[in-house]
């Protein structure tokens, strides 16, 4: 199923400190990053999000769920479900939430194989990482 020009789907890297975003290509295929936003204030995260998307026209929310190493949910997990209620409020989207363990940490061994300096890496690890989650969504569908 393809969508239309500007439809797309988001994925979201939730953390205490900043969120990373990335959306699809209209045709579903393809995660790329777009950058990152600041987590506070919680009540203007979706707008801030919004405003990055720009023209694109979500079609879909994923959301990194972080669950500990025996795959329960902790504190992190917590933090991102309220994110991504507060996100997908903003987009009128019901958040989709897949298992994102390692995500970040994968990315930035990638980043460091690419050859990336580490202040590089810190600066879109998680716009890297929110990419890296949606494609593992586009990927299921």
């Amino acid at each position: 199923m393809l969508g239309a020009p500007d439809e797309v789907w988001v994925g979201i890297d939730p953390g205490t400190v900043r969120c990373g975003v990335a959306s699809s290509d209209p045709s579903l295929t393809l995660a790329s990053p777009l950058g990152v936003v600041q987590t506070e204030p919680h009540a203007t995260l979706g707008s801030r999000i919004v405003q990055l998307l720009g023209p694109r026209s979500p079609i879909n929310l994923v959301i990194g769920l972080p669950l500990d190493q025996r795959g329960r949910e902790g504190d992190s997990a917590r933090l991102a479900r309220e994110l991504g209620a507060l996100i997908g409020s903003a987009l009128g989207l019901e958040p989709e939430y897949i298992d994102e363990r390692f995500t970040t940490r994968e990315t930035t061994l990638r980043q460091r194989e690419a050859g990336r300096k580490q202040k590089q890496i810190a600066q879109h690890v998680d716009a890297h990482a929110a990419a890296a989650i949606l494609q593992s969504a586009l990927d299921r569908r």
